[in-house]
């Protein structure tokens, strides 16, 4: 999960260790890509609020990339020019709080399945 919010953080960490997840929180745009570097998530949160911009930064560091990470974007800006923007940039999903844990946890289990199918095609190069 990417966000300055600290009440963001602590909110969607427990509901992702609820769902059995290992979780990694950061609240900067440098702290995220460096991290990005290091290893290899299943699912990635991220607010593009505030100064850092995260959710941005790792959508464009992504960008072009099949065998990226699911990045969902959770915003408090209803406007439809983010959600444009998210999705042109690769965003698997665009959602605006509040949103309900049901709901964040049908996206992430959805996208959690989906995964090794992302993975294997980009392996193989196909585009379906």
């Amino acid at each position: 999960m990417v966000t300055e919010d600290a009440a963001s953080l602590d909110y969607y960490r427990e509901i992702f260790e609820v769902l059995g997840l290992s979780v990694f929180t950061v609240t900067t745009s440098i702290a995220v890509l460096a991290r990005l570097d290091q290893g290899t998530f299943g699912f990635i949160a991220a607010s593009p609020r505030g100064p850092c911009l995260a959710g941005r930064g790792i959508l464009e560091r992504e960008l072009g990339n099949p065998s990226s990470t699911p990045i969902l974007v959770i915003t408090r800006s209803r406007g439809l020019g983010g959600y444009i923007e998210a999705k042109r940039l690769g965003a698997v999903d665009y959602v605006t709080e509040p949103i309900t844990v049901r709901e964040i946890v049908r996206l992430v289990e959805r996208h959690l399945r989906w995964l090794p199918e992302r993975r294997r095609s980009a392996r193989t190069g196909d585009k379906g």
